[in-house]
């Protein structure tokens, strides 16, 4: 695995205004009342929910013609506080992300709405303050999710707190049966390619306008 994953490589834009768009009256998304639980993801620390299909097809199209306007859904996962954060980021095919933590400076709740293309996002112990000899990546990888189009995802817990997350920097991915958050079944063996990936990561920021991450160990 590379260690060479670049935070520039992904074109970050932050647009708050996003979450004035209102998946209450059913303008994008699915149900009001999602109940996350029933999309828990097994056999993973906690605590992780993934949803397929969280947005159609259309709003998939609408959103990649109008990115910088796109709207963004109300979501209820960030106890009595509201959204205030959306950050938009670009990934074209190959390109990844270093592994990391969001950090304290959020809620402890990170959601993501992907569109466009897939990609896989991997999971990693920590290291230790006190461990002399890091290990690489590879060997301390954890697990993976398979994140499709059109999905959420929520991380919480031990999910935000413990494990840092990136995106590995590959243009095609191999389907296995590693990916504990599919429901439906992917062709095993099958390859596929990656494209221009858009995320938008939702959270809440307690009265700050900075943004950071944490680069772990």
């Amino acid at each position: 695995m590379s260690n060479n994953m670049g935070l520039d490589d992904a074109k970050s834009v932050e647009h708050s205004d996003l979450l004035n768009a209102n998946l209450e009256n059913g303008n994008l998304g699915k149900e009001n009342n999602l109940n996350l639980s029933e999309y828990l993801v097994p056999s993973v620390p906690a605590t992780a929910y993934y949803v397929p299909e969280f947005i159609t097809p259309e709003d998939e199209k609408l959103m990649l013609r109008e990115i910088e306007k796109s709207p963004t859904p109300r979501l209820s996962v960030f106890g009595e506080k509201c959204a205030n954060h959306v950050l938009l980021n670009e990934y074209k095919a190959g390109e990844g992300i270093m592994p990391h933590l969001d950090g304290d400076l959020f809620y402890p709740t990170i959601t993501t709405i992907s569109i466009g293309s897939h990609t896989v996002l991997n999971f990693y112990e920590p290291e230790p303050d006190t461990t002399s000899t890091l290990r690489s990546w590879e060997e301390r990888k954890v697990f993976s999710l398979f994140v499709e189009p059109r999905s959420l995802l929520v991380l919480q817990d031990d999910m935000y707190h413990k494990y840092l997350h990136g995106i590995q920097e590959q243009t095609a991915d191999s389907i296995t049966d590693q990916y504990p958050n599919l429901r439906t079944p992917l062709s095993l063996g099958e390859t596929l390619e990656r494209g221009t990936r858009y995320s938008l990561t939702i959270r809440h920021v307690p009265k700050t306008t900075k943004f950071k991450l944490r680069l772990g160990r």
